[in-house]
């Protein structure tokens, strides 16, 4: 005897319609906001990027360590980052 479990156990078969047309419009929206994003990225311009690498990696590291573009926007919730 297999054990498996039972998917829409007691579930009318209208129910079991409506399920997968609501996941397939869920999976619909979601591959829309895919979409809509990669088009917003594409129509970017590259970034002039200036400097060495490691100059870049510490000023990155020094930005995310010490929260200062949230306390540029925000005293309070800078302080409380740190």
């Amino acid at each position: 005897m297999d054990l498996t479990r039972i998917l829409f156990e007691d579930f009318a078969p209208a129910a079991v319609r409506l399920f997968y047309v609501i996941a397939c419009a869920a999976m619909g929206v979601f591959a829309f906001g895919v979409y809509t994003q990669v088009r917003k990225y594409r129509r970017g311009a590259p970034l002039a990027v200036s400097g060495e690498l490691l100059t870049r990696f510490k000023a990155m590291v020094g930005t995310v360590l010490t929260h200062r573009t949230i306390a540029r926007r925000d005293r309070k919730a800078g302080a409380a980052h740190r």
